[in-house]
């Protein structure tokens, strides 16, 4: 099944979703944390941190669909991350930080 996660993936899909899955696992050793199963919290944090960290909003909302496909791809059941209303509203700040950056 791991293989069929892997190889169902476009060459640019897979790469990027490799960058991303290397991203959460490097954030989750700083944590000490377990990669999966992500909690609201947890990728609150990562997402902010990507944030801060200068990635580009598009890439932060990939990233949660990487996160997702990480869980999936382990036999973790679904995150879940459309229902996390925290996650949802840091994911909408990012947006509108970088919109208003874009105007002034």
């Amino acid at each position: 099944m791991h293989r069929l996660f892997r190889e169902g993936l476009a060459p640019s899909t897979a790469r990027t979703y490799g960058a991303g899955k290397k991203r959460h696992k490097e954030f989750c050793s700083l944590l000490r944390d377990a990669s999966t199963p992500a909690m609201e919290q947890q990728l609150c944090h990562f997402m902010a941190r990507l944030e801060k960290g200068g990635i580009a909003h598009s890439t932060i909302k990939c990233n949660l669909a990487i996160v997702r496909h990480l869980h999936l791809e382990r036999g973790k059941a679904d995150p879940g991350i459309e229902d996390m209303a925290r996650l949802q509203l840091v994911v909408k700040c990012s947006q509108a930080k970088k919109i208003v950056q874009e105007r002034t």
